[in-house]
């Protein structure tokens, strides 16, 4: 067996470990957040660039994984947002004017380029040594934990098996793809897919509302998704390269990738239609309970051009709700709209005000929404992205 090396990097990483584990918990989030953690890794990575193996970043078939890695990641994108019509969405904890998006992109974003680039550096720093990688992976795993939070679920067994199963497996999950990933193509490639991943997460204005268990689930999936897609296109370059298949079938990736692009951007609610699934039978026989209505989101221009008769989305009390306008009216300034389903008797009990109308609708699919329906069903969700009669 190898023997282990070490130097000044992982000292001050152990350092910092031990201190994150037994003393974060002492100081102030914000001052933790904004100061001591960034430039820790700072210094870190500053550290491992002066500590780096002359020859990392030398990498062969580094195009391929890079674009594996892209395709891979959108992929899980789409399925992480499809997710929503099953369990339902609700609304990003992150606020999206620039200065809002600017912090957290220094708080999140930027701790992560450093966390990369210094395992990308301590990785390669013995990449050949087992023993080396896997107590490395380990410290990784370590660092990203949020020790505040794990110690203030320590009094309640059931809280501590949540927060493993939705935060900690997909940590060592994550770490572990993360350092396959540094080995055969260094930290550009692990920030790849993280970053893309993160930023999604920060600019998206709606996110699937899942349950702990699903979290923990979804978390799982992507790491998992990357290493088969490398594996598979490791595998599929084998046999192309005993086959002689012509490179010009690569090219079959680009409408691929602007589908995947495309759908992603509906999903998350970047264009100007977005899904919505059908809970109730309030609008039968015009769309029923489990379909799909895709609708316009509503701007100041567009509040103003609807009439009697539209169909529009609007939430409610956390819900959101698909029903007919009958009536609609103007009090101090603010437009009003009498809302009703069409198989329902009475008049939907509260008007609607303009700042509650979130889109009109455009067209609906038979059917597809009855997954969402089922599982809503099933976990009773309190906030989901469905209409309700």
């Amino acid at each position: 067996m190898k023997k282990v090396k070490y130097s000044a990097v992982h000292i001050v990483l152990i350092m910092y470990l031990l201190f994150s584990m037994f003393y974060s918990k002492y100081i102030d989030l914000v001052i933790y957040s904004y100061y001591i953690n960034p430039l820790v890794l700072l210094i870190l990575a500053c550290i491992s660039h002066l500590e780096r193996n002359e020859s990392t970043g030398r990498f062969i078939n580094r195009k391929d994984n890079y674009k594996t890695v892209i395709i891979a990641t959108l992929f899980y994108i789409i399925i992480y947002f499809l997710s929503g019509l099953l369990f339902g969405f609700s609304r990003t904890i992150y606020s999206h004017d620039i200065l809002s998006l600017l912090i957290n992109i220094y708080q999140i974003i930027l701790p992560i380029v450093f966390i990369e680039y210094i395992r990308g550096n301590v990785i390669n720093y013995d990449s050949d040594n087992s023993l080396y990688v896997i107590i490395c992976t380990i410290l990784f795993i370590l660092l990203e934990i949020n020790y505040p939070r794990l110690y203030s679920d320590f009094g309640n067994i059931e809280k501590l098996f949540q927060y493993i199963s939705a935060f900690v497996l997909p940590i060592i999950f994550g770490n572990v793809l993360y350092t396959n990933l540094t080995r055969i193509g260094g930290y550009k490639l692990v920030l790849i897919y993280r970053v893309i991943v993160q930023f999604i997460y920060l600019i998206t204005p709606i996110f699937p509302a899942h349950d702990w268990f699903v979290q923990g689930v979804f978390g799982i999936l992507a790491p998992s998704i990357i290493y088969l897609s490398l594996k598979f296109e490791l595998n599929k370059k084998i046999l192309r390269e005993k086959k002689e298949i012509k490179k010009a079938k690569s090219k079959l990736y680009i409408p691929f990738i602007i589908l995947i692009i495309i759908f992603t951007l509906f999903m998350t609610g970047f264009l100007s239609a977005s899904p919505i699934a059908i809970l109730s039978d309030s609008m039968s026989p015009y769309f029923s309970r489990g379909d799909v209505v895709v609708y316009q989101k509503i701007n100041d221009d567009t509040l103003k051009k609807i009439e009697k008769g539209n169909i529009i989305v609007y939430s409610k009390e956390k819900q959101y709700i698909v029903h007919r306008v009958i009536d609609k009216y103007e009090k101090n300034g603010k437009l009003y709209f009498v809302t009703k389903g069409d198989a329902n008797n009475d008049k939907d009990f509260d008007p609607v005000e303009e700042k509650n109308v979130l889109g009109k609708y455009i067209f609906h699919v038979k059917y597809i929404g009855f997954p969402a329906v089922w599982l809503n069903e099933l976990y009773r969700k309190q906030t989901p992205l469905v209409e309700i009669k």
